[in-house]
């Protein structure tokens, strides 16, 4: 769990962010980055932290950041407006690339966010 300051700032922020702009309709072949829609009705908040690679149960099948990236390509196609807190410049890049493969940049806010920060 975040701790309380950092979870109302770093959200209220991203938040504020996502909805400065109108949202285009993905679907709509005619819409561009500044048409105008209706709202969404769900905003997806999610984090990517790397925690390295560690195995799962007692398979011993190991889970990896690659295999976790691979997963992560669902956002790259997701046409809802998205809040992804990630840990590393890194991480930043490879989220807003996916996203801009299809969606327009006005759907999405990438938040670096310093782990060390965030209590249990």
């Amino acid at each position: 769990m975040f701790s309380r300051n950092l979870q109302n700032l770093r959200l209220d922020e991203a938040w504020v962010r996502l909805t400065a702009e109108p949202f285009p309709s993905v679907g709509d072949a005619t819409a561009s980055e500044n048409s105008l829609t209706e709202s969404p009705s769900l905003t997806v908040v999610t984090a990517y932290f790397d925690l390295g690679s560690f195995q799962k149960g007692n398979g011993g099948r190991q889970f990896t950041p690659d295999l976790y990236r691979q997963w992560a390509q669902v956002f790259a196609r997701l046409e809802s407006p998205t809040i992804i807190f990630v840990d590393s410049e890194e991480h930043r890049r490879f989220f807003t690339e996916l996203r801009q493969l299809h969606l327009p940049s006005n759907m999405t806010v990438i938040q670096l966010l310093d782990r060390r920060q965030v209590s249990d």
